[in-house]
């Protein structure tokens, strides 16, 4: 009996921690993963232009000096340009607000650099003429505007409804 009960707590504690480390794995193609939110989400917030920092079909080569314009307002390199490996993002071409940005550390140990850079995003977004201009896209979007991290991934999700954003990037 008690081989049972051992047998049984290690079966348990085996399979939890798998499960979390399951949870905790990068999607794989940030690509296609952004293509499938702004399909299942996007097109009924307005129009968009989708970003990438390679040839990708259906998105707009971009470099990391307009990456620094994004985040940082300068036409330069972010100062932890070289701690994304890769990076997708999607941004609105009139005032609906729905934003998905979507940045692969080189390493694990980059998130918070990373973290702080879409941090100014969020904050430049928080502070912009938008909440003049358009307040209802400002509320809908940008006051519940969050940063979200998966395994060496880390997101920026200015969308109506981040939680079911989060559940397709976790499935």
């Amino acid at each position: 009996m008690k081989m049972k009960m051992r047998l049984f707590y290690f079966l348990f504690v085996f399979l939890t921690l798998f499960s979390l480390n399951c949870c905790a794995k990068s999607p794989e193609n940030i690509y296609t993963l952004l293509t499938e939110l702004s399909e299942n989400f996007g097109d009924e917030y307005g129009f968009s232009v989708l970003y990438s920092d390679s040839e990708q079909q259906g998105f707009t080569k971009c470099d990391m000096q307009t990456l620094g314009r994004l985040y940082n307002g300068k036409w330069e390199d972010p100062s932890c340009a070289s701690k994304i490996k890769e990076f997708a993002i999607r941004l609105p071409l009139d005032d609906s607000g729905f934003e998905i940005h979507i940045l692969r550390c080189v390493n694990i140990s980059d998130i918070d650099e990373v973290k702080s850079l879409l941090q100014k995003r969020i904050d430049r977004l928080q502070n912009s003429e938008i909440k003049d201009y358009a307040p209802e896209s400002y509320e809908k979007y940008y006051v519940g505007a969050e940063i979200y991290v998966k395994g060496d991934t880390v997101f920026l999700l200015a969308t109506p409804d981040n939680r079911s954003i989060k559940k397709i990037i976790n499935n």
